[in-house]
């Protein structure tokens, strides 16, 4: 997957193709999902002198210069993209959930989204299928509601909720995790 990120490092994201940014994208998830970044042996005091390579075989910088030099293009093109966007996103989607590349008879080379996807309000960058965007409300404190419990609830999101692509982090999430300490 480091190889595919790096075949698209120069080639400008208005050139990119619907599988060539379902490529990018799912590849960015299965790395960020599949590797340790900043992987230094010397960092937590293992032999370097072994001449052990790096397990990507790529330095890690070129691969998050290609990810942050697409990252707003792609951004602002999902906004505007309608059903293409949908359709790489629902691409990614079976990429990601899927070790053979496929979700039932869904696969790179369907034809059309079967859910349309939309920004999910106040997260730019993050994208979620628009049955799961919760109403406007949602994201209102309640009466007797504390910062945190506000807090946990709007970033946890509604019950039922659960799919998201995030151009942002690279990052697929069946259900966000909350907050944690840092």
């Amino acid at each position: 997957h480091a190889h595919l990120v790096l075949l698209y490092k120069n080639v400008p994201p208005e050139d990119f193709e619907v599988q060539d940014m379902t490529v990018f994208i799912s590849s960015q998830i299965f790395l960020n999902r599949n590797y340790r970044w900043i992987n230094d042996p010397s960092r937590l005091g293992a032999d370097v002198s072994t001449g052990e390579e790096d397990q990507l075989g790529v330095e890690e910088v070129e691969l998050f210069n290609a990810f942050e030099a697409k990252r707003g293009y792609l951004v602002e093109w999902f906004r505007k993209a309608g059903g293409d966007g949908s359709r790489v996103l629902e691409r990614v989607e079976a990429l990601v959930t899927s070790s053979t590349g496929q979700r039932g008879s869904h696969s790179l080379t369907s034809s059309g989204p079967n859910v349309e996807w939309t920004e999910f309000p106040g997260q730019r960058g993050d994208f979620v299928p628009k049955q799961e965007v919760p109403p406007s409300e949602w994201f209102s404190a309640r009466s007797a509601e504390t910062f945190r419990s506000w807090l946990q609830r709007v970033t946890q999101g509604p019950p039922g909720s659960c799919r998201l692509v995030s151009l942002n982090l690279g990052q697929y999430g069946m259900k966000r995790e909350g907050l944690e300490l840092l």
